[in-house]
């Protein structure tokens, strides 16, 4: 994998804990003056990057994007790259941790057209949403509210795409009310190995383990459905090949200390999703909460998706 895509993969991993994410709207131009349209255009029914921003942003609002210092954004971005305090008025809150806790503003960091890591909405592409209302993805890290996405520049929603995301919305809270149904693909091999693996035999614990990480990406649902196992991960130690690019004898070493952490890194390392801590030892209860609803929703995803294979396959057979 380049460079610059671990770079990106890092930086979204690292957003499960703090920042992450997707969208601006306003054809913004490049560097070369093309015109960049608008990264929610095309989505379709599929898990998509805009879910992975949904999943991290702690604040979803609609607000007007106000800067009295416009020479700011210039300043940070000759610096190739700075913080720039950029001032929010709340006219809608869609998502909040609790009362009261609506930004007032958004610690943005302006970077110039063609800066090495790809930020979007770059300095120049920001100016065109000011004075405007837009509807933001927000990570809050501390007391600061910053983008959920920093690369595709999906945080900053246009009226014309905010029914997109106001949709896609609404399905995560609807598949988060819906508990997985009782059959599911895999569902009998899943529940003996996780039996296993949080069982007291150490051998058939680790052999359980490594049949999980075989398993292929249908068995995401069912893998899912036990994210509330908190028995002791008996195998203790986890080693994983390192992010695709990695030179060869790179490896991780993690130490998950529940069932359920081991399987939220057994559901990453199937579909490539990242969500939730990766570190796994030391986890707090309430980051855990966070990890089972983030893969409930994913879950979700993934068996309307084995849902649409099945109807289409049989249709063929027709």
């Amino acid at each position: 994998m380049p460079l610059r895509l671990r770079f990106r993969a890092l930086v979204l991993a690292m957003v499960c804990l703090c920042p992450a994410a997707m969208i601006p709207a306003v054809a913004a131009q490049g560097p070369s003056g093309e015109r960049r349209e608008s990264p929610l255009r095309g989505i379709g029914n599929d898990w998509c990057t805009l879910d992975r921003v949904l999943l991290v942003s702690t604040n979803i609002v609609r607000a007007r994007l106000t800067l009295d210092d416009l020479g700011a954004l210039e300043r940070a971005a000759s610096r190739n790259g700075g913080y720039v305090r950029i001032e929010l008025v709340v006219l809608e809150t869609l998502r909040a941790p609790g009362p009261g806790q609506a930004p007032d503003a958004l610690t943005f960091f302006a970077t110039p057209e063609g800066h090495p890591h790809g930020f979007h909405p770059t300095a120049p592409e920001l100016r065109l949403h000011l004075g405007q209302e837009r509807l933001l993805l927000l990570q809050r890290v501390g007391d600061r509210y910053f983008l959920a996405d920093r690369f595709d520049g999906m945080s900053l929603v246009t009226p014309r795409d905010q029914a997109i995301v106001r949709e896609r919305l609404e399905r995560h809270e609807r598949y988060a009310g819906t508990p997985l149904p009782d059959e599911l693909p895999h569902a009998s091999t899943v529940a003996g190995l996780v039996e296993r693996v949080g069982g007291s035999d150490a051998a058939s614990a680790e052999e359980a383990w490594l049949a999980i990480l075989a398993l292929g990406p249908d068995a995401v649902p069912a893998l899912a459905a036990h994210l509330d196992d908190e028995r002791q991960f008996v195998p203790g130690t986890i080693v994983l090949r390192a992010a695709p690019g990695a030179p060869a004898h790179a490896l991780r070493v993690l130490r998950p200390e529940l069932v359920c952490d081991a399987l939220s890194i057994a559901l990453g390392e199937l579909c490539g999703d990242a969500l939730g801590p990766q570190r796994a030892d030391g986890v707090r209860p309430q980051a855990r909460d966070s990890t089972r609803r983030w893969w409930l929703i994913r879950a979700h995803f993934a068996l309307e998706a084995l849902r649409e294979s099945e109807r289409r396959a049989n249709q063929t057979r027709r």
